[in-house]
């Protein structure tokens, strides 16, 4: 079945209790109808920008060319933080510039906007729902053919946040967790690729946790309740619990170290 028309997706700390999410689908809807709106999460940790931008990461890159992103974690909201739109892989991109997009910035060879243009605001003026009278509005008119040249000024400092990439000091590999996940999985910085070089014997520590012998390949390879380590959907290394959180069992918070290193024999 196709789809009736432009697909725009939706991520934002929203909720789902109140109305902020239905007012930015009725803003969009009102300006291109035969949009295909599509919820990325609204379940983000309030003004979480950090975790938005991995979910949105990992979520986006499975949509077709040409899809819009809409993403709005934005603390900095009504002050002078400004607001961006660009392409980057062949997909266009809207939010706060406050690092939510970086991913998506850094691979891009395109022009980065800033919003500006009175016409793609919805005329309200809101200091506090930048998602419904400025990100909606513009995000709409962009799959209704708006030239993204022509949303303002193109910039060249973007928010980028501050990113650590997995190093090999000793002999050992060292990481980050970067994202805890709603099962309580540790998600970690180190890829499938940096495990080549420990795969035959690793030994994989985080925390005050007891260390890990083997990179597991489902979470029921150990037995119910028992950690365990295993490359996750995302192609990261992930330490959890069968049947239970890895956070709240180990008291381990995003930002702690884990290291993989070779057994000794």
């Amino acid at each position: 079945m196709s789809l009736a028309g432009p697909i725009i997706t939706l991520t934002t700390d929203f909720g789902r209790r109140d109305y902020y999410i239905g007012a930015m689908k009725g803003v969009i809807l009102k300006i291109a109808p035969t949009a295909t709106i599509v919820d990325l999460s609204h379940e983000i940790s309030a003004q979480d920008i950090s975790e938005g931008a991995f979910v949105l990461h990992h979520a986006a890159r499975e949509f077709p060319p040409g899809s819009l992103h809409c993403a709005v974690v934005d603390p900095g909201v009504g002050t002078t933080r400004r607001a961006l739109a660009f392409s980057s892989d062949d997909q266009v991109w809207i939010g706060p510039d406050n690092g939510l997009l970086s991913f998506a910035l850094l691979r891009t060879t395109s022009p980065i906007y800033q919003i500006t243009n009175p016409l793609l605001s919805s005329g309200r003026a809101s200091h506090t729902f930048h998602g419904r009278d400025l990100f909606a509005p513009t995000t709409a008119h962009l799959a209704r053919g708006f030239s993204l040249a022509e949303v303002g000024p193109a910039i060249t400092d973007p928010v980028h946040l501050p990113t650590s990439s997995p190093h090999v000091s000793n002999g050992a590999l060292h990481g980050q967790i970067v994202h805890i996940d709603h099962f309580g999985n540790l998600v970690s910085n180190i890829s499938i690729e940096d495990l080549i070089p420990f795969t035959a014997a690793p030994l994989i520590r985080t925390g005050s946790m007891p260390p890990l012998k083997a990179v597991c390949k489902t979470y029921a390879d150990v037995a119910s309740g028992q950690p365990l380590a295993l490359v996750g959907s995302a192609d990261l290394l992930e330490i959890s619990i069968h049947g239970g959180s890895a956070a709240e069992f180990f008291q381990i918070e995003r930002g702690a170290s884990i290291s993989v290193e070779h057994q000794p024999i």
